[in-house]
């Protein structure tokens, strides 16, 4: 609605700003009228109130050889539990959360049963929080033009977008954003589509190709998959590739920081 922050909807609901942030793939806090949001507080960081983090302090002083860590950017859950030395599902049960949990710079993690300090990253630096706001990918079509179009609303309000439509001339090389099995299929609102399934547990899908690339297979970031089109229900629109992204059976999440840290 006109006026809305980030800050004012998470106080409405009684969530921090960082998990209305992390469930919905908001990085410059812009948002836009009639768009929908999902509100979950247990994403990204606790109440507003900061009841989450009391509870992180509790459990760290109730364990004698844990600890606390604060999120960095570049940093995912396993990556912090491989630095500290314990198991992913430890971590994860020591903090509540699953595996398509998501994290922040910031945010404080409970170490269970680890005495060691962390090791130097081995990330490179500058690199983004892929764990708290989705996977590294390769652009997917170069020198494309996008915004942050999820939750808008599509068939007069009946449904709402979910993905990133990503804008390139008709015939634009779309290009495989991960290494993974990719499977080409057709639908009637997608037309011709494409889901690529990564080794890491990342599902991400591709609509409105004007055709594909070779059948399905395995490939590589950046190997070329199909052209840019206006397939399906995008049909006599401007010629984009419609970007969707998931944990493979989880939910759809907002590919928008994902998109914008690969195509800038």
């Amino acid at each position: 609605r006109p006026g809305d922050t980030v800050a004012g909807i998470a106080r409405r609901y009684g969530v921090s700003a960082d998990s209305v942030r992390a469930a919905n793939g908001i990085v410059d806090d812009e948002l836009y009228r009639g768009a929908r949001l999902i509100i979950d507080g247990s994403i990204g960081g606790g109440s507003s109130d900061g009841s989450s983090a009391s509870r992180a302090d509790a459990r760290s002083s109730s364990s004698s050889s844990g600890g606390r860590y604060t999120v960095e950017e570049g940093d995912t859950l396993s990556g912090i539990a491989e630095d500290h030395g314990v198991s992913l599902s430890a971590l994860l049960k020591a903090n509540h959360m699953t595996s398509r949990s998501l994290i922040l710079p910031g945010h404080t993690v409970v170490i269970p049963g680890s005495t060691r300090s962390r090791a130097p990253s081995r990330r490179p630096s500058g690199s983004r929080s892929a764990g708290s706001v989705g996977p590294d990918l390769r652009c997917p079509v170069p020198g494309s033009s996008f915004m942050n179009d999820w939750g808008f609303p599509r068939d007069d309000g009946g449904r709402f977008h979910e993905g990133t439509d990503i804008f390139a001339p008709r015939g634009t090389t779309v290009r495989a954003p991960a290494s993974g099995t990719v499977v080409f299929g057709r639908n009637h609102l997608g037309g011709t589509t494409f889901t690529l399934t990564t080794a890491t547990g990342w599902e991400i899908y591709g609509a409105h190709m004007s055709a594909t690339i070779g059948s399905s297979r395995s490939v590589r970031a950046g190997e070329a998959i199909g052209w840019v089109g206006n397939t399906g229900n995008a049909a006599g629109g401007d010629t984009h590739l419609h970007m969707g992204l998931k944990r493979v059976g989880g939910r759809a999440m907002n590919p928008y920081p994902s998109v914008r840290a690969a195509c800038g």
